[in-house]
């Protein structure tokens, strides 16, 4: 295939309005092929592509051969038919010599010229405007070629000697004609001669009566110009087909190249928009950068932290103005300052450590400057950065200034020590204040004869003691606003135990009680409400059972209820089917204190005893501290 050939306007110029036949052109076309064949001085032979031709009847392979006919048919039409007008012109004066040297025979020739040649190549001319002439106008070239030639022939017949002699030089005119000038094929202008041979050798056998001396030179100069106009005709169309051949390869190539040139327009078009849009988004990214470049140093100088950047050996190389100010030193004290060796706060020199080793450290202290001599509480956070390796190479602190709000704290925790030793004292003092107010109701009580009396006494006395253990629970408790209630209600049920208990029968206790916490606020109702329920127990449930079974069940479920369950084994209460409108004093206060109080709701079951189920929330009270 044809190399490296660039179509450019310089070698359309060197083929451009040039004839086929020109040496000029020749020698264009080689200096082309020199360009195209590595610009080589000498072209080869091998350096020329193959032409695959058929050397005997000078035709190309499939596809090649068509486009070659349609080629030559294009170029040689206009030619073909000039040919056929000078023919006929030829024909038609040679008339006028016939009228002065054979007027005898004049009519005869006149038939032959005029009712047969010309007619014919008329026809033919006509037929070549016609658009299936291309299909067979060799044939028709070749068959005008030979009918010209034997109207000749016939002339020679129909004449005297005279006119046999002279009209044999019309024959080597009419082989000229076809060989050479009507375009015709190698093997059509070749079969087209031999015919016309053909003719004259069989009008003489026919018609004999020549010299036969004359009949030798004629035939002899016949044969001669058949076989030199074979090897015109072949030379002709081969070097026509040669012709044709890189003319074709210099088609395709620059088909090629053109598609090749398209492909590198459009490709240097995409890779100039490409690298417009390279050059738009550089643009727009330094633009950018320029920006981050402006909003990080206003955020670095203008931030209300201090920050302050370093190098691996932990020396500064650059901070901020309220980092400076926080120190109490100047940016040329600081810039080139070294933590490590020249900072005497060791936790300082850990943290930086951390951050270089690690990628993070703290420290949360009193610092004393190097440089000023200023002594500041800080919390500081040193933070390692990796460079593109993925080693810690820098780092960068965040330095706050919190002296102030430590000195805050430090007054808080101390007011805050402060209340509560106080409110301990409150519920020490109000336990205590409770339980003198019992002890003087225990004596009261004794002092009586009434039992009634006492029963009433003993009753207000264990409501106060279910206060006063309230106060006690919070005041051993380190939280000084809630009880564990599962503790308040064990050490509340000996108290009460110990306060019904008769030498006639027993009553056993079954708790399984939960841990949960509540505030003081719902412990003290809840108190009140425990010290009656389980005193209605003692009163009422076992008047003739020795022994008897009080059930507490305490438990908090995941949506923060609390759920107790007092229950006993008793006799229940007799002929009561509503507690709600049939109850003393003491449990109209328990269902008010349940459901106005602690905001829960509480139910009972008459069943062998009495059960009572409470549910109630904590958090409808707000936290104390």
């Amino acid at each position: 295939m044809v190399r490296n050939l660039f179509w450019n306007s310089t070698w359309r110029k060197e083929i451009k309005g040039k004839d086929i036949g020109s040496g000029l052109l020749m020698n264009k076309k080689l200096n082309l092929l020199k360009r195209i064949f590595g610009n080589k001085e000498k072209l080869n032979a091998a350096d020329l592509p193959k032409m695959e031709l058929n050397k005997l009847t000078l035709t190309f392979q499939d596809e090649l051969e068509k486009k070659f006919q349609k080629s030559y048919f294009k170029s040689s039409i206009g030619l073909l038919r000039l040919s056929f007008l000078l023919g006929l012109f030829y024909y038609s004066i040679f008339a006028f010599l016939d009228a002065i040297t054979l007027p005898e025979v004049l009519s005869a020739l006149l038939i032959v010229r005029f009712a047969f040649v010309c007619p014919f190549i008329s026809a033919i001319l006509i037929l070549s405007f016609t658009s299936s002439f291309e299909k067979w106008w060799q044939f028709g070239a070749a068959l005008t070629t030979t009918i010209a030639g034997v109207g000749i022939v016939i002339m020679t017949v129909i004449t005297p000697d005279l006119g046999r002699i002279s009209y044999y030089p019309g024959i080597m005119l009419v082989l000229s004609y076809g060989y050479m000038l009507i375009k015709l094929r190698f093997i059509w202008s070749t079969l087209s001669g031999w015919l016309i041979y053909l003719a004259y050798v069989l009008s003489l056998i026919i018609f004999p009566g020549v010299d036969p001396k004359i009949i030798t030179i004629n035939l002899f100069f016949l044969t001669s110009a058949n076989i030199l106009g074979m090897f015109g005709g072949y030379a002709l169309e081969y070097y026509t087909r040669k012709e044709f051949f890189f003319r074709y390869l210099l088609k395709q190539e620059s088909v090629k190249v053109e598609m090749v040139n398209s492909q590198l327009e459009e490709n240097v078009a995409q890779k100039t928009k490409e690298l417009r849009d390279d050059i738009k988004k550089r643009q727009e990214i330094e633009k950018a950068l320029k920006e981050n470049e402006t909003k990080y140093r206003n955020i670095f100088e203008n931030s209300p932290i201090g920050i302050v950047h370093y190098d691996q050996t932990g020396t500064i190389t650059d901070c901020n103005e309220y980092f400076i100010n926080i120190i109490g030193s100047s940016a040329a004290s600081l810039i080139g300052f070294n933590m490590l060796n020249r900072v005497d706060n060791q936790g300082v020199i850990d943290a930086v450590k951390q951050s270089l080793r690690n990628g993070i450290g703290y420290y949360e202290g009193w610092y004393s400057s190097v440089t000023a001599r200023k002594n500041t509480y800080v919390n500081i956070t040193f933070k390692g950065l990796k460079n593109e390796a993925g080693q810690f190479d820098s780092g960068i602190g965040l330095i706050e200034d919190i002296t102030h709000r430590k000195q805050i704290e430090q007054e808080i925790e101390l007011s805050l020590k402060e209340k509560n030793l106080l409110l301990r004292e409150l519920y020490h003092r109000t336990k205590n204040n409770m339980q003198v107010i019992a002890s003087m109701l225990k004596i009261q009580s004794r002092l009586s004869n009434d039992t009634n009396l006492q029963i009433v006494m003993q009753e207000v006395v264990n409501k106060i003691n279910a206060m006063s253990l309230v106060h006690q629970k919070l005041y051993e408790a380190q939280n000084l606003s809630r009880i564990n209630l599962k503790e308040y209600i064990e050490d509340f049920m000996v108290h009460l135990i110990q306060s019904y208990e008769k030498k006639d029968h027993q009553v056993i206790l079954d708790m399984d009680l939960q841990d949960v916490s509540i505030s003081v606020d719902a412990a003290v109702p809840l108190g009140l409400v425990i010290t009656e329920l389980i005193s209605n127990v003692f009163k009422h449930a076992f008047p003739t059972k020795k022994d008897g079974v009080i059930s507490i069940h305490l438990e908090q479920h995941d949506d923060k209820k609390i759920r107790l369950i007092i229950a006993d084994n008793g006799i229940g209460p007799v002929a009561v089917s509503d507690l709600r409108k049939q109850c003393n004093m003491g449990l109209n206060n328990v269902f008010s204190l349940i459901e106005y109080q602690l905001q829960g709701k509480v139910f009972y079951q008459i069943d062998h005893g009495l059960k009572w189920e409470i549910i109630f929330r904590d958090d409808n009270y707000k936290k104390r501290i």
